[in-house]
């Protein structure tokens, strides 16, 4: 349903972000995510799949977030990628909840050593 809502953009919009609520399963474990898909519609034609995972507030008493990860690309080169993560963030920081909760709920994941 995704793709196909995508595909019929194509034509009208020159860029498009669709997400939807589900979960990666690692080993047996349920990690919920939310997925991202952002297009571009140009002579590039890039697409980015990210994922955000999180732990409900039920599970920890609190929401929580983990970092953006980019799970697929396409078309895509450091730049883009640079300018897409930016574009993601400004939407972020512009969305008045959004904000607060990345900015008070983010679990930091730093590489352990």
């Amino acid at each position: 349903m995704q793709e196909e809502r995508m595909a019929e953009l194509a034509g009208v919009a020159r860029y498009a972000v669709s997400a939807f609520d589900g979960f990666i399963n690692d080993n047996g474990l349920r990690i919920n995510t939310l997925f991202l898909t952002a297009r571009v519609f140009n002579e590039t034609g890039y697409r980015i799949k990210f994922g955000v995972s999180y732990a409900p507030k039920k599970l920890l008493k609190k929401l929580t977030v983990h970092p953006l990860r980019v799970l697929s690309s396409t078309a895509v080169d450091n730049n883009d990628l640079e300018q897409i993560t930016t574009a993601f963030f400004d939407g972020v920081a512009e969305h008045p909840k959004g904000s607060e909760l990345w900015r008070t709920r983010l679990v930091d994941a730093s590489p352990q050593s």
